[in-house]
């Protein structure tokens, strides 16, 4: 015959003990005014029943978690309990949810009374949850995305405090186990029967910047320790040389990483056994999977790198001159560009009764009328445009502030969209994201974005090229065409060399054919 199992871990189980748990049981739900007599005894019946079951199975009450509850329910009964109104029968799903809401609240009277161990981090999660969400309705979430995370959120901290896992132990393997978890969490926290994979998608994209928040607030750890390790972790001295050494944006010395990364893979991380040969054919072979762009861009990045080793002594200087690069005439293409006829129509297809189509008008409207790459207006700042004046301050790749005229029409668009449709948020750059979290944009390839968006949407076909340079090149071609002389474009376009400018002189079809001379053929 088996032993009889402790329910408290001390002193032996007896039913004077067990009605002394449920007659303070019902006191409790007496002072919460939980309804009437006839449920108040219900939910004493099953926490006998409860009791029972765990004294017959050998569970201490002092360890009663939620896997403890599934077994429970998921029992065969044979219990023998006194006045048995609701039989259990798994097929009855009222008694099943019963039995469970009664339960529930056993459990919790159990914790409050000290018999029942649970990490006693519930409440404290649920006041960081209110900082949190606080804090998304600050950066413009809508109010049914707020509640969305509200109700995932709760969820995930009730389950976390019914599988006594606390919140410092939190792990990625953590939120996949509560992803398939078998549900017999409290109501409103169930989990359907049935998640669509779009809807368990989103439901890990907020446990993720749920326990982000966590971690910045020092109370999860599991997730990620400290702050996010770089990508390219065996370049940083190199990154810290360019910085120091060349003088160069964040963005170019991140494209620099990227294509040393790109090549190291191939060339080896020991200086000492690079040679001539080895370079070239490891270049070479980069080369022919690449564009003339890319491999202009590669020959670059590894030129940069060899000097940075040369300068540390751990490769000979000698090898930089080794480095070839594919063959390339200047001026041999044409620029691409549209007819201004088509940039009207770009800018005329935004729609100006929605807050995104104000942005993306006064965005394009700085690309057509002043010929602004997408890393100026990514940089924009309400600094930078002097009101009183009519004059608008950019800074561009040479990092060299320059003053241009704010036409009427752009100061317009912008006016607009600063007072009716850009979110009310703590930062001084002009243009932020439409959808929450309402920042700036990420990078510059955003605004090349907004342009590809409004040719697929007029319905302009490209010649090539999508981005904002195609709204550049459009607006010297049109400068050009209307009479300006190139040192006006260059000086309009920012161009440090001459010899940058003289591209779009092959765009000028009439002054080409006055100077052209007959084919030696005659007219064909």
């Amino acid at each position: 015959m088996r032993p009889k199992t402790k329910i408290r871990g001390s002193g032996p189980t007896n039913n004077n003990q067990i009605e002394q748990i449920l007659s303070e049981f019902a006191m409790s739900l007496i002072k919460r005014k939980r309804g009437r007599e006839e449920l108040i005894r219900r939910f004493v019946h099953y926490a006998r029943h409860f009791l029972i079951w765990m004294d017959q199975n050998g569970y201490l009450l002092k360890v009663i978690d939620d896997t403890t509850l599934r077994c429970f329910r998921d029992h065969d009964c044979g219990c023998v309990v006194r006045m048995l109104r609701h039989p259990w029968n798994r097929q009855t799903r009222l008694t099943l949810r019963e039995h469970l809401k009664g339960l529930h609240d056993f459990i919790r009277f159990l914790e409050s009374t000290g018999r029942t161990e649970h990490p006693g981090e519930l409440q404290l999660g649920n006041q960081i949850l209110e900082q949190f969400l606080g804090e998304l309705e600050a950066s413009g979430y809508s109010h049914n995305t707020v509640r969305s995370y509200k109700n995932t959120s709760e969820h995930f901290l009730v389950w976390l405090h019914g599988s006594r896992i606390p919140i410092r132990a939190i792990t990625p393997d953590t939120l996949d186990k509560f992803l398939a978890h078998d549900c017999v969490c409290p109501r409103p926290y169930e989990k359907p029967r049935k998640v669509s994979p779009k809807r368990m998608s989103e439901i890990l994209h907020i446990l993720r910047k749920v326990t982000e928040f966590f971690e910045d607030r020092g109370l999860a750890q599991g997730h990620r320790s400290g702050s996010k390790p770089r990508k390219y972790a065996n370049l940083t001295e190199f990154r810290r040389w360019l910085k120091q050494n060349r003088g160069i944006r964040a963005s170019t010395i991140e494209h620099h990483e990227r294509s040393v990364h790109s090549l190291l893979q191939d060339l080896g991380t020991d200086p000492s056994q690079y040679n001539a040969a080895l370079i070239r054919e490891v270049l070479l072979h980069h080369f022919e999977r690449s564009s003339h762009h890319k491999s202009k861009q590669l020959a670059c990045s590894l030129r940069m790198y060899l000097r940075y080793l040369a300068s540390r002594g751990d490769c000979s200087p000698r090898l930089i001159r080794t480095i070839t690069t594919s063959p390339w005439r200047r001026l041999s293409t044409l620029p691409r560009y549209i007819p201004i006829e088509d940039v009207e129509r770009l800018i005329a297809s935004c729609d100006t009764e929605r807050f995104v189509g104000m942005r993306d008008k006064a965005i394009l409207l700085l690309l057509a009328r002043l010929g602004l790459r997408a890393g100026d207006v990514h940089q924009l700042r309400f600094t930078n445009i002097d009101w009183k004046n009519a004059r608008l301050y950019v800074h561009g790749k040479s990092k060299q502030p320059a003053a241009l005229p704010l036409p009427q029409d752009v100061g317009d668009a912008l006016l607009e969209y600063i007072c009716k449709a850009r979110p009310r948020v703590n930062t001084d750059i002009v243009f932020l994201r439409a959808k929450a979290p309402n920042r700036p944009f990420a990078d510059s390839s955003a605004v090349s974005n907004v342009v590809e968006s409004a040719l697929k949407r007029a319905g302009v076909d490209s010649p090539g090229g999508r981005g904002a340079h195609l709204i550049r090149h459009s607006f010297a071609t049109h400068l050009l065409r209307s009479g300006a002389s190139m040192e006006f474009i260059g000086a309009m376009l920012r161009h440090e060399s001459a010899e940058t400018t003289a591209i779009y002189a092959k765009v000028n079809v009439p002054m080409l054919q006055e100077i052209a001379q007959p084919w030696i053929g005659g007219a064909r």
